[in-house]
């Protein structure tokens, strides 16, 4: 029974995970992405898009923009 729960976690984390990192790849290609101009604008953002796919998909709202540092790489 513990090995099931602890796999199930496991899954879940991986599942948000591939959320979190598609909600900042979304966010990076938004029409609108000239009015996120600050590192805590885009964190918010990312996590925003993040938890609302989670929302929808799994009835969770995991993700705290507090908990995250956004960084350029390749200028996006």
């Amino acid at each position: 029974m513990v090995c099931k729960n602890k796999t199930f976690v496991f899954i879940v984390a991986i599942l948000l995970s591939i959320v979190f990192n598609s909600s900042v790849l979304l966010a990076n290609n938004l029409k609108n992405e000239s009015k996120i101009t600050t590192q805590e604008q885009a964190v918010k953002h990312a996590a925003k898009l993040g938890n609302d796919k989670c929302q929808k998909d799994f009835g969770l709202s995991p993700f705290k923009p507090e908990s995250y540092k956004a960084e350029f790489i390749d200028s996006k």
